[in-house]
């Protein structure tokens, strides 16, 4: 005799699991309070140098993380916290290269390309300039707004959520309750933080 039970209970089980798997990708995306830096590190031919050793040190924190290039002399240092950042490559035979003030900004990925010159006594390639802002690898929104942009605004109650309506995408929520909605997404998906706390 057929029962209805068990074949309830197994379907249901099924549909519980497939939920969970569709909705995983979108938990694990949902906020970003962090960037990374990448690059290219090349010799003086413009070959690249596979296996070299780059090392990010966070100004303010002096905390570092090494990674190394692959075979292309590419590399990546993710995970990084907001602020400036001290780069440094070495590779054996050639001279070090180091990149001063590279800034790393939530949800974007800051490019810097290393180029090793073959080693002399004492040589070292220290490039000390601001580099670009300009993110060619995300079109997502996460803006961060310093100290002097946020004192020249035209708002006078000094609300941290007034300054956020300037990021493009977002608006006051309809419910009143002074809350905000990127993109049209919920207020209730949406993570916001405050000198790196949250602030939901």
């Amino acid at each position: 005799m057929f029962t209805r039970g068990p074949m309830i209970g197994r379907i249901a089980c099924v549909i519980s699991v497939l939920y969970l798997l569709l909705i995983s990708p979108g938990l694990r995306a949902q906020s970003t309070t962090d960037g990374a830096i990448a690059g290219t590190v090349t010799d003086a031919s413009g070959a690249a140098v596979p296996n070299a050793s780059v090392t990010v040190t966070n100004k303010g924190t002096n905390l570092s993380q090494g990674v190394a290039t692959d075979e292309s002399g590419y590399f990546r240092a993710a995970k990084l916290q907001p602020g400036s950042y001290t780069m440094k490559v070495e590779a054996p035979g050639l001279a070090p290269f180091t990149a001063e003030n590279v800034i790393v900004q939530i949800g974007s990925v800051t490019e810097v390309p290393a180029k090793l010159n073959v080693a002399s006594a004492g040589a070292t390639v220290v490039v000390s300039a601001e580099l670009p802002q300009v993110n060619t690898t995300s079109a997502e929104f996460a803006p961060t707004l310093d100290q002097t942009a946020i004192n020249n605004l035209p708002i006078n109650n000094g609300r941290w959520s007034s300054f956020a309506l300037l990021t493009p995408g977002a608006v006051n929520d309809a419910s009143g309750f002074g809350l905000i909605s990127f993109r049209g997404m919920s207020t209730l998906l949406n993570n916001s933080t405050v000198d790196g706390g949250d602030n939901n």
